[in-house]
């Protein structure tokens, strides 16, 4: 309005208030269909894959320590499952103790006055010939090695010291054995040619000695054959760092 004129607006100079529809803007870029992504470069992760954020990644544990697996002494877990390294080493040390109480035997018939002699005991039960003493011998070191097996299995699960279970065994080994000597006073096909031992209490001595020799080589020979190996101990740069959870290289980039 000027002064006291209403000059009415003119047609086509005034926009109306409520367009029918709105301004699009058309800008560059947007030309797809509108079930086409704006970008195809950009996409939403999968459900199922594995999302790290860098919080997430700890560094290596310095109690993860590389070490040998180790038999437990007495452990319950593994049952009487048989070792069959342990086994062949425990065989190999009842050979070694039978050996050395058949090279013991000379000296022990002087002390004991005793011609108490298992060699011939058993050589002498498979042959009357000259080759008795090697064929008794090579049963003897037999015996030995079977029990040697069966003691390196049973060792580990009996609650002693390992130096008493060598010659506990030997011992047990002692008493279960001498009944058969009164057999063998009877029924050896040699029995003419051999010293009665049944009934001797020298012999009696001289058997208890032996296999207390017996045992107590064959359980320390057994001992550090099947000897438990030392854990290694991990390097410097391992165990190293400044807050004791991590390398010092890993601490020094954080």
């Amino acid at each position: 309005m000027v002064g006291s004129e209403d000059e009415g607006a003119s047609l086509g100079n005034v926009l109306a208030t409520h367009p029918a529809q709105a301004e699009v803007e058309m800008k560059e870029g947007l030309q797809d269909g509108p079930s086409q992504p704006v970008d195809d470069r950009v996409s939403a992760t999968p459900t199922n894959a594995l999302v790290q954020r860098p919080g997430d990644v700890r560094p290596p544990d310095v109690h993860a320590w590389h070490t040998r697996a180790r038999r437990g002494r007495y452990s319950k877990t593994d049952g009487m499952a048989i070792d069959r390294t342990h086994t062949l080493r425990g065989a190999l040390a009842g050979t070694l103790a039978a050996g050395a109480w058949a090279a013991q035997m000379p000296a022990d018939k002087r002390v004991f006055a005793c011609d108490y002699d298992d060699v011939a005991l058993l050589g002498k039960a498979v042959t009357r010939g000259p080759g008795w003493w090697p064929a008794g011998l090579a049963l003897h070191l037999a015996n030995g090695a079977a029990f040697g097996a069966v003691y390196a299995n049973v060792v580990p699960r009996v609650p002693l010291p390992s130096w008493a279970v060598g010659p506990l065994a030997g011992m047990v080994e002692n008493l279960a054995s001498w009944p058969l000597a009164t057999v063998s006073d009877r029924v050896h096909p040699a029995r003419k040619e051999l010293p009665v031992i049944g009934s001797s209490r020298r012999a009696l001595a001289q058997a208890t000695w032996r296999h207390l020799v017996f045992g107590v080589l064959l359980g320390e020979v057994e001992r550090r054959l099947n000897a438990e190996p030392r854990s290694e101990l991990p390097d410097y740069e391992q165990v190293a760092s400044t807050n004791g959870h991590a390398r010092l290289e890993h601490a020094i980039s954080v």
